[in-house]
């Protein structure tokens, strides 16, 4: 290929995902930065807090037959989308604009996409289904809000958490639905119950510990159990992604900042790696969507991933930022004795 003035080829595998990560990487570096629309350059201030213009796109995202396209007609009250008990019948990405008086009483513009479900990369029969899941992992970079659908007589797969974790990566807002709630609802008052669970009541509990324990990298995560059969709470996803599309224009003062994330190292210090321990020296907001945190401290490297998750977690509690996630930006502290402008050795 060199020879023929080609450059270096990428090798890749469609059927087990192979080198995709590489072949994105390539095709990004080749395209460049998109071009902005004339008139809609962002000022500083918006660049940094501001709330983009027009509607809020929502995803589904999840294995297949989870019920992403019922969910999605049961939202556009219509049938637009094709449901079907065979698993996979959606291969597209299909974007549907629809409007959502929330609970504020205020019209809200949306912009639905329907994804085909994820498979994990191993299982790929065909180049179709190749395809189908990179526009789904495309759809989910694309949207403000990502919804992670589960289902209900299932419980959490490991495939529903690798999916999750592909929303994390892209740090995406998420709210977590669990469909098919009717079939618990019938298995209890026809069918005599659901083994292990006494009640409806006993089950949903366990359900929502279940979750979070496999899920523990989605902290605040909103839950919400629905049924795309019967309507049952499919409003309160809406009001969910308005309220995650608000909060992530959040400004976090730089003060309490600071002392929370003292507060919390106090509480847990960080483990030692070797004989000294990861410090923060200071810290501040530098942007939204995701938030972006810059922290001053000893040593990049000391920050362990477990304790990155922990402060993340305490942030997220201590500013009510449930389910938007929160990215650290470290600043380490210079080797030797060079003395930076914050002015530490």
């Amino acid at each position: 290929m060199a020879r023929l003035g080609l450059g270096e080829p990428i090798c890749v595998s469609a059927e087990h995902g192979r080198g995709e990560t590489d072949l994105r990487s390539e095709i990004l570096a080749k395209l460049g930065d998109a071009p902005e629309a004339p008139g809609t350059a962002p000022t500083p201030g918006e660049a940094l807090y501001g709330r983009p213009p027009g509607p809020i796109c929502i995803s589904f995202i999840g294995r297949p037959n989870v019920g992403k396209s019922s969910l999605a007609n049961r939202l556009l009250r219509s049938d637009r989308l094709i449901v079907n008990d065979l698993a996979g019948t959606t291969r597209d990405a299909i974007e549907l604009p629809f409007e959502f008086k929330g609970r504020d009483k205020k019209m809200h513009p949306f912009r639905l996409i329907d994804t085909a479900g994820i498979k994990a990369a191993t299982k790929l029969a065909s180049s179709v289904e190749y395809f189908a899941r990179l526009r789904s992992l495309d759809a989910m970079q694309r949207s403000d809000v990502v919804f992670l659908v589960l289902d209900a007589m299932d419980g959490v797969t490991q495939q529903d958490k690798a999916i999750a974790g592909e929303a994390v990566k892209e740090r995406k807002p998420i709210a977590i639905i669990v469909n098919k709630w009717d079939l618990v609802h019938e298995a209890f008052r026809r069918d005599g119950g659901i083994p292990g669970s006494k009640n409806e009541r006993d089950y949903r509990e366990r359900y929502e510990h279940a979750l979070f324990e496999r899920l523990f990298f989605t902290p605040g995560a909103p839950l919400i159990f629905v049924s795309a059969m019967s309507g049952f709470e499919v409003d309160r996803m809406l009001n969910a992604a308005v309220k995650l599309h608000r909060t992530l224009d959040k400004k976090l003062p730089t003060a309490r900042l600071n002392e929370t994330l003292s507060r919390l190292a106090e509480r847990t210090p960080p483990p030692a790696i070797g004989a000294r321990r990861f410090k923060i020296y200071y810290a501040t907001q530098t942007g939204n969507r995701p938030f972006r945190v810059k922290i001053f401290c000893n040593r990049e490297e000391r920050l362990t991933e477990s304790y990155r998750r922990y402060l993340e977690a305490g942030l997220v509690k201590e500013f009510d930022l449930s389910g938007c996630p929160v990215e650290f930006e470290l600043v380490g502290k210079p080797r030797g004795d060079e003395v930076d402008r914050s002015g530490w050795r």
